[in-house]
């Protein structure tokens, strides 16, 4: 096997493995910051101007605190033995699932429970088995040796929008690159050096990323899905096989995509409704009604932000686009300066990939509706 460098690998942190037991640990949304842009090099600055960029930069920082249990589980809490008459609802999936960017209160189990609880259904509990960045390869470990001890009656597998995000290695390559055996997921073969070695020959694992194209056409090293369609759907059953063993039912779900009703996650989706299908389990896509709330708005004319912020726009959050531009300074030399700016006007939306606090609580109202509608809850 060759040699590799395990910092080069994407998504190695998980908080369940690495980070468990946080306790309101303060989180730097990346895709939220307010990013201004940086000073023109080689041109005057007006006086203040520097001190003005550096204090609105820190002014705009977006954080937001997570606490979970001793596993890793996020908010809301609830303890690993189930009390008696209590039914639970567990939710697999990645960030959107965990709520990045969003309070423990705001995130998509937490609204789904209080939901939930306010249409009586008052002995129901939600598990949040979001965790960043994973995909149905972690996900299926991650039930298995974490989330099952929480004894879920209802699990809920909502994998989509990592699997199908172009990488330049598959999960599986990173796990036998790296020669990380807790990340070897899929069973015993895997720690067969003779095993991997016939899965290179057959092309199934990608030693060195090779040129290829993006969803935009550009050229781009990152050419393989996270996880192929067939290991999508094979982990997919294997979960549902051991919420079997433990006596639970299993439905899917989906999150409004990213890039729009016909992004590239419509490739697993394919596949997770052909698993849907397959199984005879429920399937909750708000996808389209979400999109079409969004269009009522701006048919409308309602802004997507700053102004009428109960509006908010379901998906992302906005921020404000300053310029530098020319100015004169008190001499009467040329400088260059911010622009004036409020939150109300160039806003810009930043973040699509994970719902605002208003949209995730729409998408809870939903899901309750739907859980009822499908004879789900007890």
């Amino acid at each position: 096997m060759p040699e590799t460098n395990p910092n080069y690998f994407e998504h190695n942190d998980v908080y369940w493995r690495e980070l468990p037991d946080q306790t309101s640990e303060a989180r730097t949304h990346g895709e939220r910051i307010f990013r201004l842009p940086e000073p023109p090099e080689e041109k005057q600055i007006c006086d203040g101007e520097l001190e003005r960029h550096a204090s609105l930069s820190s002014r705009y920082l977006s954080t937001f605190n997570v606490s979970s249990d001793k596993n890793g589980i996020r908010s809301p809490a609830h303890s690993v033995e189930k009390p008696e008459g209590v039914f639970r609802i567990l939710l697999l999936g990645c960030s959107t699932t965990f709520g990045w960017g969003v309070e423990d209160h705001e995130t998509l189990p937490a609204r789904l429970e209080h939901h939930l609880r306010a249409a009586g259904y008052s002995s129901v509990e939600v598990i949040n088995g979001g965790q960043p960045g994973y995909t149905s390869y972690q996900g299926r470990r991650f039930f298995k040796e974490v989330a099952a001890a929480y004894q879920p009656d209802l699990v809920m597998i909502g994998y989509v929008i990592q699997d199908s995000r172009k990488v330049a290695f598959s999960d599986v390559s990173q796990a036998i690159l790296q020669d990380r055996g807790v990340l070897l997921k899929q069973g015993l073969l895997y720690r067969s050096r003779l095993y991997q070695a016939l899965k290179i020959a057959l092309g199934d694992v990608v030693l060195d990323a090779t040129s290829c194209r993006d969803d935009f056409g550009n050229p781009t090293k990152k050419c393989v899905f996270r996880v192929t369609e067939g290991d999508f759907a094979a982990n997919y059953r294997a979960i549902k096989a051991d919420a079997a063993k433990i006596g639970a039912k299993v439905g899917v779900y989906a999150f409004p995509e990213e890039g729009g009703p016909n992004s590239h996650s419509k490739v697993h989706r394919f596949v997770q409704m052909g698993f849907h299908k397959e199984y005879g389990v429920s399937f909750f896509d708000p996808t389209q009604q979400i999109f079409r709330e969004v269009q009522d708005q701006r048919n409308k004319g309602l802004k997507q932000c700053g102004e009428n912020q109960e509006n908010l726009r379901y998906y992302g959050w906005c921020r404000p686009e300053p310029k530098w531009v020319e100015s004169v300074d008190s001499a009467g030399s040329s400088c260059w300066k911010l622009e004036e700016f409020s939150t109300q006007q160039s806003l810009n939306p930043v973040d699509p990939g994970h719902a605002s606090a208003a949209g995730l609580n729409r998408i809870a109202e939903l899901f309750a509706r739907f859980l009822e509608k499908e004879s789900l809850l007890p």
